[in-house]
């Protein structure tokens, strides 16, 4: 159209008096199409002229309007003067493709580059037959560059996502869905010219990989370049092994050609691993299921799917890791199942063990928020069983003092340790579907039971010889409370400072109440404070039989009595009278029920919260005790919000600036199809009866004043499998310490709320072995340590490998750093002291930082979370952001990233940090020295 335009500016034209209006150009007439197009309103016909006499025949047949185009490969002499007359200029043309493209570009020059060498006509032609209907965009400043002019052609036809041309986008363009399809289209309207130029210019944009990825394209094969580096990250990980499998893979993109160049397998390996990476939930979505989908069957090509484990991408990598750590579980409890464990050989299948569960975390699809991420519950649920064995095993005779130990230590044991066991064995009853991993599973539970078995065994006989001795005034410690006296002891005393909200969960048990305590504790929202005088979270001993009427009745009278809902009301309001505290409401389950449409809480429940004259407010919530029934109590993910009306209460709550203690009337023991049944027919509860029959096994005879059924004498099974009623999911009414223990947590909504009292803020309360790997320590008498520990191997890993020996770092958690630790190092640096002069505010004192230095060298990879921090320093857990802030301003000197944070997840630089306080390779070594020998 460009030839017309240059016609009609020199005053041709079928639109001006005897001007000519046909047009010659010399071209191929075998490749021209017989059309008719508009222009400006102008008819054009182009019309292919083989011969002279066809030439002649369009012109005789032109009436003079529009635009007739010749397109003829005769020479001007065989057309003749007579033809040539007719055609503006009296010549043939012969067009140039570029200064087309040019306009197209709205350009004023164009690079040489871009139409230098072999078939540039073709390249300009095919352009100009691509020209999108919004027009191409313009040229930068004018200049028409190479660049420009392929990127315009990725982006438009190909995809290319609008974004900088480097390693990352290249592989990520090369994931578009129907990628094939739009290069087979662009191949068959703008010509291989155009289609070969584009794929070559975007594969150059990957660097070191680009020659991969040209072979790839040319192979039509484009779409494997991630698949094809995701199985190149295995192989080349491999060493030695995975050579083979390379070499097979080769002939996806050499065709015999030179080797491939340095470093190009290298660079599409590691960029496609970091794209993967990058991806929000592989897997999930459609380009990343069909990458590593394409990429598992490219290791199946190679031969190599036994290497799969050294992939943290591809599922075979994870089933491979998981299989891995299944092995690795079964055989630490192998091990501790054996009569005199040799405690060296233990450790090392210890660390087997936790390297082995590294892996696992390691994988992408082992995260959070992953298609695959639900398997890893019960996987680490039986890796945390697995450290308590090791614990409880090396343990064993000196928490509890003997089978007779007295019953508030067993109580404690229970809150402390055994409820985060109950916790983690419901997690791994979940189950899988894997045999491997299932066979592990249960090896872990069985040996688990067994200990809990000796523990419950111990526990029941100590509810029955302290009752019996009436002596359980004496229990003297602020950690175990008596249930009737909580809301006198506990409540009471916080209530006449700060208004109270008292939550009653019924059936509420302890290992449960980690989850939901848990819970509350990660959004934030909530603070945990210690009931005063104790060091860690409180718990409570139900009335017994650990039944609703007996045990929560006398939880809200005060006293040891028994009754119902009406019985409550009116003993609860005459407590509350007695303890000097006004009025109060209590609200069991159908007041709690009873709401306006729209509201999550009942008006007059809402009434009384918000009310500052109501300084004690109650409310009984039966979602778990229900579950009992109804539900299954062991399959229910324990957030807050899986308890009705927990969530609402406590924002209101929150609002009205209340403290909140949550607590229960007895614990439960969960149905798993283990257990037995007994006849009874005196029983007053699927767990409890009287004493027609003597006490048999897995039973104890309990008496006394807190006896309030059976005339003060009953039989109550200990063992958790022991029943006297039909199936149920749960049940509750016996001795176990599941049942008998209840917690007792109290939660402000500030900080400052509690500490304005006295009270002061609980730390983590997770055992050591629940946050991650621990290693026995030297054991005083009725004193146990343990310590966090790198997972470090001596031997193979799982697939195969000899790493190279590292020194073990083990930490004491929270326990002061010796003279010649890391930490104490530091601190007692010049530099520190200077640092310490800058930062004046900080709070820290030098222990808490040696004790941080100290923990994070030892952690695996020198770093640890937050919590887990916060935890070493005996600082809350809701302290922990402000500690690792307070912690960056000491020890990064000048600003150089010593500490930093990814995340939740806190890591130190050991050699910057002995750089920056000029501390020799010594100290480094001395702590790592120091941890061993611990």
């Amino acid at each position: 159209m460009s030839l017309v335009e240059d016609s009609e500016s020199h005053g041709y034209g079928p639109d001006r008096p005897d001007s000519a209006s046909a047009i010659g150009i010399y071209g191929d007439p075998a490749t021209t199409e017989a059309i008719d197009l508009e222009h400006r309103g102008t008819t054009v016909r182009v019309r292919p002229c083989v011969s002279t006499l066809a030439a002649w025949e369009e012109l005789l047949a032109h009436d003079g309007t529009g635009w007739l185009v010749l397109v003829t490969d005769r020479p001007e002499s065989d057309l003749g003067s007579g033809v040539l007359s007719h055609l503006v200029g009296h010549k043939l043309r012969t067009p140039d493709p570029w200064d087309a493209v040019r306009q197209q570009f709205a350009a004023t020059g164009i690079d040489p580059a871009l139409y230098a060498g072999e078939h540039q006509a073709d390249l300009a032609r095919g352009l100009l037959e691509i020209r999108p209907e919004s027009g191409w965009p313009p040229a930068p400043a004018g200049a028409l560059t190479r660049s420009h002019v392929l990127h315009s052609v990725a982006r438009i036809h190909l995809g290319l996502r609008p974004r900088d041309l480097d390693a990352l986008g290249v592989l990520d363009w090369s994931t578009t869905k129907g990628l094939t399809a739009q290069i087979a289209d662009l191949r068959a309207r703008a010509g291989d010219i155009v289609a070969e130029a584009t794929l070559r210019w975007i594969s150059a944009g990957a660097g070191a990989a680009a020659p991969l990825l040209d072979a790839l394209v040319r192979r039509g094969e484009i779409s494997d370049a991630v698949p094809l580096g995701l199985v190149l990250d295995v192989l080349l990980a491999a060493g030695h092994d995975g050579r083979a499998g390379v070499a097979k893979l080769e002939e996806m993109w050499s065709n015999g050609r030179a080797s491939t160049p340095a470093g190009a397998l290298e660079s599409l390996a590691e960029t496609s691993t970091t794209l993967m990476e990058g991806m929000a939930s592989p897997g999930v979505t459609d380009s990343g299921g069909d990458v590593v989908r394409r990429a598992e069957q490219l290791l199946a090509v190679a031969d190599k799917q036994h290497l799969a484990g050294h992939s943290g991408i591809l599922p075979s990598g994870l089933s491979v890791r998981v299989a891995a750590l299944a092995g690795a579980m079964r055989r630490v409890v192998a091990d501790l199942s054996g009569p005199t464990p040799a405690v060296a050989s233990t450790s090392k299948v210890s660390e087997a063990m936790e390297a082995a569960w590294e892996l696992v975390r390691a994988h992408r699809l082992a995260r959070r928020g992953t298609t695959q991420s639900s398997r890893m519950r019960p996987i680490e649920g039986a890796v945390r069983l697995v450290r308590w064995l090791g614990l409880e095993r090396s343990d064993r005779g000196q928490l509890t003092g003997g089978s007779n130990a007295a019953l508030a230590t067993l109580t404690k044991r229970q809150a402390s340790t055994d409820a985060w066991v109950d916790s983690a064995v419901n997690d791994v009853h979940e189950g899988t579907a894997d045999n491997d991993l299932g066979t592990a599973f249960n090896e872990v539970l069985s040996a688990v039971r067994q200990v809990r078995d000796a523990h419950d065994r111990e526990f029941g006989t100590a509810v029955a010889g302290a009752h019996g001795a009436e002596d359980l005034r004496g229990l003297g410690d602020p950690e175990v409370q008596l249930l009737e006296n909580v809301v006198a002891d506990v409540v009471a005393p916080i209530a006449r400072q700060h208004n109270v909200l008292l939550l009653v969960l019924d059936g509420l048990s302890t290992g449960v109440s980690t989850e939901i305590v848990g819970d509350l504790l990660q959004s934030r929202t909530w603070i945990e404070f210690l009931v005063p005088g104790a060091s860690a979270r409180a718990s409570a001993l139900a009335a017994l039989p650990s039944l609703t009427e007996v045990s929560r009745t006398s939880l809200l009278s005060g006293k040891l009595t028994r009754g119902d809902q009406s019985n409550e009301r009116q003993n609860f309001a005459q407590l509350v009278d007695a303890l000097a505290l006004g009025t109060t409401s209590l609200f069991h389950k159908k007041p709690l029920d009873t709401t306006r449409a729209g509201f999550a809480v009942a008006d007059d429940v809402a009434s009384a919260i918000d009310d500052p004259d109501q300084r004690l407010v109650a409310c009984v919530l039966n979602t778990i005790d229900d579950a009992l029934d109804r539900s299954d109590p062991a399959g229910t993910a324990w957030t807050a919000d899986a308890v009705k009306h927990l969530q609402p209460l406590l924002d209101r709550a929150r609002a009205a600036d209340r403290i909140v203690v949550i607590t229960a009337d007895h614990g439960h023991v969960v149905e798993r199809r283990e257990g037995r049944q007994v006849a009874a027919p005196d029983s007053s509860s699927s767990r409890s009866r009287g004493t027609t029959t003597a006490a048999a096994d897995g039973e104890v005879l309990v008496t006394g004043a807190r006896v309030l059924l059976h005339d003060r004498s009953t039989v109550l099974p200990f063992d958790e499998r022991l029943r006297y009623g039909p199936l149920k999911a749960g049940y509750h009414g016996g001795a176990s310490p599941a049942e008998v223990v209840v917690p007792l947590v109290v939660l402000a909504p500030d900080e400052t709320v509690g500490e304005a009292f006295g009270l002061e803020a609980a730390p983590a309360q997770e055992p050591d072995w629940w946050m991650g790997p621990v290693v026995e320590k030297t054991v005083e008498p009725g004193v146990v340590r343990t310590a966090r520990k790198s997972p470090v191997q001596d031997g193979p890993d799982l697939f195969g490998n000899v790493p190279e020996p590292a020194p073990m770092a083990r930490l004491e958690p929270r326990r002061p750093a010796g003279k010649g630790s890391l930490g104490t190092a530091v601190v007692k640096s010049k530099t520190f002291a200077s640092q310490r002069a800058l930062s004046a505010r900080a709070s820290l004192s030098d222990e808490q930082v040696s004790a941080a230095i100290d923990a994070l060298a030892a952690a695996p990879s020198t770093r640890t979370s937050s919590d887990i921090l916060a935890r070493e320093m005996a600082l809350s857990p809701v302290r922990a952001r402000g500690a690792v802030s307070q912690l960056q301003n000491l020890i990064n000197v000048e600003g150089f990233p010593v500490l930093r944070t990814e995340g939740a997840t806190v890591i130190l630089d050991v050699d910057l940090l002995r750089e920056q306080f000029s501390l020799s390779a010594h100290h480094t070594n001395l702590q790592m020295g120091q941890n061993n020998a611990h």
